[in-house]
């Protein structure tokens, strides 16, 4: 049967043809100590890029009982809804971090 070719080749004369999305870009947070980060999560959600104190990670996603954990050893951020956390060596802690609209 055609008609699926046709149905296909008619919405990609329409211009409804499949687009991939487009990245975000980086987010700023704020936390409550005044202290900040920007995170650029990857389109696929599995890894993500963070700019803190001066320093840049690559991290990747990891399991997580709530919201979305990100890691890389040294680091671990976990989100949940607009709030975030921020762990280094587990010493330094970034807390109640929420972002801040551009």
């Amino acid at each position: 049967m055609r008609l699926p070719v046709i149905s296909v080749a008619i919405a990609l004369a329409s211009g409804c043809a499949p687009t991939v999305p487009k990245p975000a870009g980086p987010v700023t947070y704020r936390c409550d100590d005044g202290r900040q980060f920007a995170l650029d999560v990857a389109p696929s959600g599995d890894a993500a890029m963070i700019s803190i104190s001066g320093m840049n990670f690559q991290l990747f996603r990891e399991p997580a009982a709530n919201g979305t954990r990100f890691g890389c050893g040294v680091l671990t951020l976990t989100r949940e809804g607009d709030t975030a956390e921020v762990k280094m060596d587990d010493a330094q802690t970034f807390r109640n971090c929420r972002s801040v609209l551009p």
